[in-house]
């Protein structure tokens, strides 16, 4: 007789140990279920502002510069200097001019890679318009993390230098005039459509901006285009086409290739409850209701916990303090009750675990259900097969620890001796990926 796990599987708090289904797991903590294998994970805390996406990225930034002809031009200038790096470094730089009334303008397209030796700094040519001051900014890879780094007057000198101790401050915003006290205000959450129009949001108000062809207002919200709902706005998601619109009261979706024509429909009447909780996917976008976490997959919502969690339990954790991120196909909600974690698979499903808030990998843990055998019976040999070791491997009887070795190797070994139960559950432990357990009454079995 033997126990064969092959498929390793997650949590269902719903149940209890004796009715989960064939390698489910009582106990699934700081483990990657997304293979079907015991795997660490490597889990960060959570960032302090959702983004599920950004409105300007380099990739964008040179077709818009074009199509409004105000692309800059820089030429790069070399002197010695007395500040001393120990390396060469490469930067990327755009250039914004910015009105007398605070209102961003066009960017310039991102310049042609700046390599800076060590002893040096370059001297930058910046585009000039009059009336308008330029804001610079830098990137170290062209196509995120773009900073301000300095301002220059209408009056001021048209080169300037990078002495790269200045600070990267804030973030490079959207080309829009809109409803806000700043700009900075309005790019928080602001999304840029496929279609080629932004989005933005303000109170109840979703603002549409003109299309970035429009070269009389090419960074204009219009009031005209204004979609206002009966609740204020939190945040914005983009799946594909559809722009998901989460007010305090309700989610909707909203739909349309032209900006001044959108159609808007409501899709879940259950509101999030927190924009912290807001995550996206390629296919997905999930956020965490009073209900478990929702996800909308284009077509419809669902609940991705509907499966795990009775009502109680849900509300037992505290869900008003979830915060999301995604980590390849993983999604992860750090809480003050607990912390979950969220496998996607590819069959659809999701494997859910628990994890530490921490930096860096430590330790997994992975509890087996209950095994029930129609008689008492202790096991003889074992055998794990991962991709390093050691592995500890645990078998409780009757909810207490019998047995505890390590797995040095893919051989076979003996166990320990102990005495027989019916009712046994199986504990791994390690940091190396694990891809089958076995137990059995005899080594030809394992």
């Amino acid at each position: 007789m033997n126990i064969q796990i092959n498929n390793f599987g997650g949590i269902i708090p719903s149940m209890d140990p004796y009715t989960l289904p064939e390698h489910a797991a009582q106990v699934a903590h700081n483990v990657d279920l997304s293979g079907g294998t015991l795997e660490c994970t490597e889990v960060s805390y959570p960032r302090d502002q959702v983004m599920p996406q950004e409105l300007v990225t380099a990739g964008n930034l040179a077709e818009i510069a074009r199509n409004m002809n105000l692309a800059g031009r820089m030429v790069k200038f070399i002197f010695e200097c007395n500040y001393v790096r120990n390396s060469t470094r490469e930067d990327y730089y755009i250039a914004q001019f910015v009105d007398s009334d605070g209102r961003d303008g066009p960017q310039s397209a991102v310049s042609d890679v700046i390599t800076t030796a060590p002893g040096h700094m370059p001297l930058l040519d910046l585009p000039r318009k009059n009336g308008y001051e330029t804001r610079l900014f830098r990137s170290m890879n062209a196509e995120t993390g773009f900073g301000q780094i300095d301002e220059l007057g209408d009056a001021e000198a048209q080169s300037l230098m990078d002495g790269f101790r200045q600070a990267v401050v804030d973030a490079l915003p959207p080309n829009g005039n809109v409803p806000h006290a700043n700009v900075n205000e309005a790019v928080k959450g602001a999304l840029r459509h496929p279609a080629g129009y932004a989005v933005y949001f303000h109170e109840n108000d979703l603002r549409p901006s003109s299309e970035w062809i429009d070269t009389e207002r090419p960074w204009a919200a219009p009031k005209e285009y204004a979609y206002s709902f009966d609740s204020n706005i939190q945040c914005l998601a983009l799946l594909n086409g559809s722009i998901l619109v989460f007010t305090e009261e309700a989610v909707y979706k909203a739909v349309g290739q032209h900006p001044a024509r959108l159609s808007v429909n409501k899709i879940s009447d259950k509101p999030i409850l927190d924009k912290q909780s807001l995550w996206t996917t390629n296919d997905l976008v999930g956020w965490v209701n009073e209900e478990g976490v929702a996800v909308f997959n284009g077509g419809s919502v669902t609940l991705l916990t509907g499966d795990y969690y009775r009502a109680e339990a849900w509300q037992a954790l505290c869900p008003v303090n979830f915060s999301a991120r995604t980590n390849d196909r993983a999604i992860c909600l750090f809480g003050e009750e607990e912390n979950l974690r969220f496998d996607l698979r590819n069959e659809g499903k999701a494997a859910l675990s628990t994890f530490d808030s921490y930096t860096g990998t430590k330790m997994y843990c992975w509890k087996s259900r209950l095994y029930q055998l129609p008689k008492a019976q202790a096991w003889y040999a074992a055998r794990i097969v991962a991709d390093g070791y050691p592995i500890r491997l645990s078998l409780y009887a009757d909810g207490q620890r019998t047995v505890e070795t390590l797995a040095l190797d893919e051989k076979d070994f003996l166990l320990p001796r102990h005495p027989a139960t019916r009712r046994w559950e199986i504990v791994v432990e390690g940091k190396h990926e694990v891809r089958s357990v076995a137990i059995a009454t005899n080594r030809a079995e394992v």
